[in-house]
């Protein structure tokens, strides 16, 4: 009934994980900030979207955004992000122009900017 739902807000709602959205193929903008939320993952059918905001959560890695082609902005910050090994596995998204990582402890690293410009695609 929702396939046709374009952006779907849910931020502050005490999420502890991402699921149900299998159906939700139109969707272009996901906005899931300071939940509870501890992996990304249930995104694979959500080929269309452009944008993913996970930023207050308990993320430790970024995952389960490999599909998602149309990427263009990732908001993550105030995560738990710690390597940088991580941010190389945005590689795969090759429209994303916007990364938000700060407040992670990756992002205390003196270089971080240039090597968050450096690790992306676009």
């Amino acid at each position: 009934h929702l396939s046709a739902l374009r952006v779907l807000s849910v931020q502050s709602n005490r999420l502890t994980k991402i699921e149900g959205l299998e159906g939700l193929v139109s969707l272009e903008e996901l906005y899931l900030s300071h939940n509870g939320i501890t992996k990304i993952e249930g995104l694979d059918t959500l080929a269309k979207l452009q944008t993913v905001d996970v930023s207050g959560n308990q993320i430790e890695h970024i995952e389960g955004l490999e599909s998602l082609l149309e990427l263009e902005e990732f908001w993550c910050n105030g995560n738990k992000i710690a390597n940088w090994k991580e941010v190389d596995l945005l590689k795969a998204n090759p429209k994303l122009n916007c990364v938000y990582l700060e407040a992670n402890p990756l992002a205390k690293d003196n270089a971080y900017r240039r090597k968050l410009m450096l690790a992306l695609p676009a």
